[in-house]
């Protein structure tokens, strides 16, 4: 699978509505004046943080992780991650939740997921972000615009084709890069 973001980068998808940029912040950080619609993705309410000292516009607790999967994880972390992200992503597949969820955070220009693990290298807003990201380039046709901090943006417009096999998949047969 192509990946058009790596560490640290920003995933912007375009939508009808313009540019959207999604984004990942622990919930204990000072909210920030570029953070846009700020979307709270944890079912259980942050520990130490009064609701109405939060500055949140979306508690999205059916998003999160199913309670019988988040104890499963929490019991072993640093041995369960990898299952952990693939039962997550199969809840997310399966969730009524998923497209409405999809569509609200398409309407903003920059939407910033909450979490409160922390642990930065593994919690499910990472998943959740790879989600969004595979959600949007399943659009056809499709445009995304990768940001790498300290480097420079671009566009990359992507076409896909039948792969012609049973398999239902389609691959990407090419790109177009503008700065």
């Amino acid at each position: 699978r192509v990946r058009f973001s790596g560490p640290g980068s920003l995933f912007v998808t375009m939508n009808g509505m313009g540019v959207t940029q999604v984004r990942i912040k622990r919930v204990y950080e000072k909210p920030g004046p570029d953070d846009g619609f700020r979307v709270l993705v944890d079912r259980l309410w942050p520990r130490g943080i009064r609701k109405e000292d939060l500055s949140y516009d979306l508690w999205a607790k059916e998003i999160a992780p199913s309670p019988g999967l988040r104890s499963w994880f929490h019991r072993n972390e640093a041995e369960r991650w990898g299952e952990f992200s693939r039962r997550y992503r199969l809840e997310l597949e399966g969730s009524d939740s998923a497209g409405p969820f999809l569509e609200e955070i398409g309407k903003h220009r920059v939407v910033t997921l909450l979490y409160a693990s922390k642990n930065a290298a593994e919690n499910h807003a990472l998943i959740l972000k790879d989600f969004i990201e595979e959600a949007e380039n399943d659009r056809l046709p499709g445009s995304v615009r990768t940001i790498v901090p300290g480097g420079t943006d671009r566009i990359i417009n992507r076409f896909r084709h039948d792969t012609g096999d049973d398999s239902d998949q389609a691959s990407i047969s090419e790109y177009f890069f503008f700065p």
